[in-house]
């Protein structure tokens, strides 16, 4: 199973909406929460820049043009990744940002993996948005 934390909103290129690393929407609710709760923010962030690799291929060549398609998902099976995600999501909740779960089994074409993640280009069964 691959997860996936995202807020409203949807990005131009892949259709998808943002995740906890790129949300206009957490980032506006981190500026304005307590320091106590932005500082335990910060230190997930922390924790995934020291230990989430990342991808160095997010984009595919089309028609002689580099689109920017690539969805990240982390593997469900890596437990602490996830603990990690689940932390940063209850914290940016608490901050006031809204945050959903998408899951699926077939996250697309995978252009890139590691031990924690995947990044996928999305099909028309990928789960792309926020829901309510």
């Amino acid at each position: 199973m691959y997860l996936r934390f995202v807020t409203p909103g949807r990005g131009p290129e892949r259709g998808v909406a943002p995740g906890l690393f790129r949300s206009g929407h957490a980032w506006d609710c981190i500026d304005v929460a307590p320091d106590y709760l932005r500082e335990a923010i910060e230190d997930e962030y922390k924790w995934f820049n020291a230990h989430l690799p990342i991808p160095d291929c997010t984009a595919v060549r089309s028609k002689g043009v580099w689109r920017y398609v690539g969805v990240c998902w982390f593997k469900g099976q890596h437990k602490e990744t996830i603990a990690h995600a689940w932390t940063l999501a209850a914290l940016l909740k608490d901050a006031g940002a809204q945050i959903h779960l998408l899951k699926t089994k077939t996250p697309g074409d995978i252009i890139y993996k590691d031990d924690m993640q995947v990044v996928a280009r999305p099909r028309e069964w990928t789960p792309r948005g926020y829901l309510h």
